[in-house]
């Protein structure tokens, strides 16, 4: 057939094919036509109608090509024997490829015969618009809530509520759960012979509500518990850990640091925990952002600014920063949260479940930071609080031993329209995952071994 010649099925198709279909089937850059031929090929019938039949000239083609077409000329059942009708199968198939390439979603076959030329034609019925995604808003803020500052941990309040919780942690969790730790020495040694002025962060997935202090403490040798100067850092959330005035006293007495999830990587609470760690502190984080109980979540960006500016405002660069992964297994079954609505299924904690912790080899970032030192530059630049000004308030909490309310003010050189540096942040979270999917497989591996437990199949992990 050529070119501009009445197509036998009804359509004037230009590209002279006589394939069943006209000019508006050519759609993605000839994708119709281009299948049309595949499935023409497949079924090794030439130039034949793809619905099986002869093409006939001045007609429809017969029924699923059963009876011959009485004006076929003689040239075309010479050059193209005769061949089956197709199946339903082959005419499923065919319908399914037209439909791959086509830009017309959703298709849906008419009420007509699987044999007529019609019958899978693509429908355009009219969709409602997609509803515009909302922009994501920070949590609320209670307004009990005020920023204050723990101070060094040496306060009378401190050392209650640290040991008190530390030592009910370790007594509940030690005593109900069954506990299977792997190098804990390692993570005793840095916390206790680091030397001063070390920073340490401490990075861990997070599987429950009691994995700090509950889970932490049972970890920890019963001293470190009495001596809370040298007790970690840890962050919560302000719509959660600071909804009361006496939560905001509780949870700050316990060395607790604010954040306010959904707030951005510009509030001063970060730039406050940055601090702590710059100075030499413990830091322990989890830096999903929230609790992930079948896989290891997201490392949030926030993680990446927090060591960018403690390695800024570091008085000294000399010794490196330790940054110790942790990685555990079980609280998921301790204290479960629903999978739909991540909500508590029960407030009271299951008891003798098996938990897996593992401490992995401190490691650095040091040359990332050096290697963008520029970019370290334009995140110190967004902080709207100076160091100074933090450095003053923990040094006038910390010796009377009270809490005292920080006054965090915008410098008039911030702007709330500065640029983070996201690739800084994005490479130092890539590192980290990286440390903890590691040693993720290494936990699962020493278990299988030593334990014959297969955790992913037992717990029902998804990574």
């Amino acid at each position: 057939m050529s070119a501009g010649e009445s197509n036998p099925l009804g359509g004037n198709c230009p590209c002279g094919e006589g394939r069943g279909h006209d000019a508006t089937n050519h759609r993605a850059g000839g994708g119709w036509l281009l299948v049309d031929r595949l499935v023409d090929k497949w079924w090794q019938g030439g130039h034949r109608s793809v619905f099986g039949g002869p093409v006939c000239e001045g007609g429809d083609p017969t029924e699923a090509g059963v009876a011959e077409c009485p004006a076929a000329p003689a040239a075309s059942s010479s050059s193209h024997p005769p061949r089956p009708s197709p199946s339903i199968f082959q005419l499923l198939l065919h319908s399914a490829m037209r439909r791959a390439v086509s830009d017309d979603t959703p298709w849906a076959p008419v009420a007509t015969s699987l044999t007529s030329p019609d019958a899978y034609r693509p429908t355009l019925p009219s969709l409602p618009p997609l509803p515009a995604i909302a922009p994501s808003r920070p949590a609320p803020v209670p307004p009990s809530y005020r920023p204050l500052d723990p101070g060094s941990g040496h306060s009378l309040c401190n050392a209650a509520v640290v040991a008190t919780v530390g030592f009910t942690g370790k007594l509940l969790m030690s005593g109900l759960q069954r506990i299977h730790a792997y190098n804990l020495d390692r993570l005793h040694r840095l916390i206790t012979d680091r030397s001063p002025g070390t920073p340490l962060l401490t990075v861990s997935n997070h599987k429950s509500v009691m994995d700090d202090p509950f889970l932490l403490a049972s970890l920890l040798p019963p001293r470190l518990l009495l001596r809370p100067a040298r007790m970690r850092y840890s962050m919560c959330a302000v719509d959660i850990c600071f909804r009361s005035e006496f939560l905001n006293r509780f949870f700050i007495a316990g060395k607790v640091l604010p954040i306010r999830r959904g707030a951005g990587l510009q509030q001063p609470e970060l730039a406050r925990a940055a601090e702590k760690l710059a100075r030499g502190e413990w830091l322990h984080v989890y830096p999903e952002g929230k609790v992930n109980q079948h896989c290891l979540g997201l490392i949030r960006h926030g993680i990446g600014k927090l060591i960018a500016l403690a390695s800024a405002w570091r008085e000294e660069p000399v010794p490196d920063m330790l940054i110790v992964p942790m990685y555990h297994e079980g609280m998921e079954h301790v204290m479960p949260q629903d999978d739909e609505s991540n909500e508590l299924v029960s407030m009271v904690p299951r008891i003798g479940r098996d938990i897996f912790v593992i401490v992995g080899e401190p490691f650095s970032v040091r040359e990332i930071v050096r290697r963008r030192a520029a970019q370290v530059a334009a995140a110190v630049a967004s902080v709207r609080t100076s160091p100074p000004e933090m450095a003053v308030a923990a040094a006038a909490s910390g010796d009377n031993g009270e809490s005292t309310a920080l006054t965090l003010t915008l410098p008039e050189s911030a702007s709330r329209d500065i640029t983070e540096p996201l690739e800084l942040y994005e490479e130092i979270c890539d590192v980290i995952a990286a440390e903890l999917a590691a040693l993720r497989d290494e936990l699962r591996a020493r278990v299988r071994a030593e334990l014959g437990i297969d955790i992913k199949r037992v717990l029902g992990a998804y990574d």
